[in-house]
């Protein structure tokens, strides 16, 4: 996922060493899959949190060369708009 869907960044993974990390989003609320949504696109963050204020965002830094994760931050539909739009 982190493959297709992230955001590529300059850090790199803590583990291994060997790759650069990659930022993925993902919302999770009512009406979405109990697993989340992976966000792909800045464009999907904006829709949703335009639209629902039930959503929280989260940003995971992935290594796709040995899978360690970490939850970077978190924030509400509320927060992101006031991030998105100001």
């Amino acid at each position: 996922m982190a493959r297709n869907l992230g955001r590529p960044t300059e850090i790199d993974c803590p583990i291994c060493d060997e790759t650069k990390l990659v930022h993925v989003a993902f919302a999770f609320g009512p009406r979405l899959p109990p697993g989340g949504r992976a966000l792909g696109m800045d464009g999907e963050m904006r829709s949703l949190a335009r639209h629902r204020n039930d959503v929280a965002f989260y940003i995971v830094e992935v290594c796709t060369q040995c899978a360690w994760n970490h939850l970077l931050r978190m924030f509400t539909a509320p927060a992101a708009r006031t991030r998105l739009f100001a």
